[in-house]
């Protein structure tokens, strides 16, 4: 016997129960958020685009006014030059030009500048004899030093001096005693780095009899004096034609090592002091304190500096 079954029907879909109001107002803030994100991207598309059409236009219209700019420097009927000019005929041929160079001026040759380093000074007279009166070892040596130093100027040296005057500076300590020392005139010098260096003194000595010009210059044990040595005998020699009528020879004077006298020791350059007299000599200490002496001296000492390195 067959048993009738009914027809198995489909299951049904579960029922959906009903939203929220909080999770219905969700699902409307997402489908708002949704829709303003695709917003945001169609806009940034058409902002692209849009940057796009522009920058083209721009490049179009540089590109069409450099072409018009191009064909209206040409005249209206000619046609582009050819590659190669025709050679012109040597007669008429233009001359080749390179283009200029943008290359700076040498500068001027450095000069060769001398140190003038008067002895003493200020309110340090140096050596005072009965011979030269009411003047001073000083007094004598600024004005050999003034002198000289006119002369090379002249001559197209540079030149710088210790000193200029004996008057103290103005803002010189009141009531106290102003010198210029030995270390401060050597570090002047060293710190201006001159190419020689020339110290101008008197001597005096405990017999009158002494006299006459005498050149010092410092010679190294161990080292090459020649070149010094040569510098020094040039002065030797200027002094000697000068002063032609002296009663004593100009003398060399080589001071080896530590004897020699403090500037010839603590320069940083060639160096040569020159004792051009005696004050303790009357004969000298008269030529000392005598303006044409004076100025045959300077004369000499410009023409030791011509001889020794030859300006």
């Amino acid at each position: 016997m067959n048993s009738h079954h009914p027809p198995q029907q489909p299951p049904r879909p579960p029922q959906r129960r009903p939203l929220t109001r909080e999770e219905w107002m969700r699902y409307q803030e997402y489908l708002r958020k949704k829709k303003q994100k695709e917003l945001h991207r169609k806009l940034a598309i058409l902002i692209c685009a849009a940057l796009l059409i522009i920058t083209t236009v721009i490049l179009i219209s540089v590109a069409l006014h450099r072409s018009s700019h191009d064909d209206a420097s040409l005249p209206a009927d000619s046609t582009p030059a050819a590659t190669t000019d025709p050679k012109l005929p040597e007669s008429t041929a233009a001359p080749q030009t390179t283009p200029a160079e943008t290359t700076v001026p040498p500068s001027a040759p450095k000069k060769f500048t001398v140190c003038i380093d008067p002895g003493h000074g200020y309110d340090d007279p140096g050596a005072s004899t009965e011979y030269l009166g009411t003047y001073t070892e000083s007094d004598v040596t600024l004005a050999i030093g003034l002198k000289l130093r006119d002369k090379l100027l002249a001559r197209g040296y540079d030149v710088i001096m210790t000193h200029e005057t004996n008057t103290p500076p103005a803002d010189a300590p009141a009531g106290e005693q102003y010198l210029f020392g030995l270390a401060k005139r050597t570090a002047y010098a060293n710190e201006n780095e001159p190419d020689f260096y020339l110290s101008i003194h008197g001597d005096t000595f405990e017999d009158p009899s002494v006299q006459g010009a005498r050149v010092y210059f410092q010679s190294i044990t161990g080292k090459d004096n020649s070149s010094i040595t040569a510098v020094a005998q040039c002065f030797v020699d200027a002094l000697t034609v000068a002063l032609t009528d002296a009663v004593k020879t100009p003398l060399l004077k080589e001071m080896a090592d530590e004897n020699a006298y403090y500037v010839l020791r603590n320069v940083d350059m060639p160096a040569v002091l020159v004792e051009v007299g005696f004050a303790s000599n009357p004969t000298d200490a008269a030529n000392m304190l005598n303006e044409a002496w004076q100025d045959r001296v300077a004369e000499a000492l410009a023409n030791g500096v011509d001889r020794a390195y030859g300006h």
